[in-house]
């Protein structure tokens, strides 16, 4: 107890960069985004022989395409791309320093670890039915669609991972999972979300989901049906219920 007591964390972005108004024409923009992450911590009691300290970054680079989009700009279609770079300036990562260096049980910023280059996503997404429905085929990142919370958001707020990847009880597969998913809405406050993809995903191995999906018949599914007072809050109030299978 005196370990949970004496742990101290803190979280600083270091910097962010957008390029937003690369454009190739008037409506259809190509947009590029930098950020860097840092995170570290620390604890006065550690196990003997361990350091006091973990601190890793993340380098991320975000790019997006508007391929298309209609006269009305309810019906578009993109390609998203998203790469990290995961890196550590000491033995223990944040990930691993609950556990391994202060003796403690849980998970704080799992996000930051050493695992080097990573395909976060890959995917193209389409709207239509004046943006009543999305499809989404490709790498996807399954934090973006099960579940979802958007201020449980580990990037700018909670570090327990229990606070920033929805309940925490769900066997949501690893970024960069190959599969597709279909968001409708049914009237202006109820909608449906389902979803397929690979449930072995390794986002530094991204293209493994291909034999994992035909050859290995790993599946992740679920679908969700939920309420919202409006499209424009999706993401912050709603309530849902979701039932989900893995094989994996």
């Amino acid at each position: 107890m005196k370990y949970m007591k004496s742990l101290f964390c803190y979280l600083l972005f270091i910097f962010t960069v957008n390029a937003e108004e690369l454009k190739t024409t008037e409506n259809d923009p190509l947009k590029f985004s930098g950020n860097y992450f840092f995170y570290g911590g620390a604890s006065a009691d550690v196990i003997e022989g361990k350091d006091q300290g973990a601190f890793s970054g993340i380098a991320r680079m975000t790019v997006n395409w508007v391929g298309y989009r209609d006269e009305s700009d309810q019906d578009t279609g993109q390609l998203q791309l998203r790469l990290d770079h995961k890196h550590s300036y000491t033995d223990a990562t944040p990930k691993d320093f609950m556990m391994s260096n202060v003796g403690g049980f849980g998970l704080i910023q799992p996000a930051f670890s050493y695992i080097g280059f990573r395909l976060t996503n890959l995917y193209w997404r389409k709207e239509f039915n004046a943006q009543d429905t999305e499809l989404m085929v490709g790498f996807l990142d399954s934090t973006d669609y099960i579940d979802t919370y958007a201020l449980g958001n580990p990037w700018s707020g909670f570090s327990n991972v229990q606070f920033s990847t929805g309940a925490g009880a769900i066997a949501i597969p690893d970024e960069s999972t190959l599969g597709v998913t279909v968001k409708h809405m049914m009237s202006a406050n109820f909608y449906t979300l389902a979803s397929f993809s690979d449930a072995k995903a390794d986002s530094t191995e991204p293209f493994t989901g291909i034999d994992n999906i035909i050859n290995e018949n790993h599946y992740f599914k679920s679908v969700e049906i939920g309420w919202i007072p409006s499209k424009e809050v999706f993401y912050v109030q709603n309530v849902h219920l979701i039932v989900w299978h893995s094989y994996g």
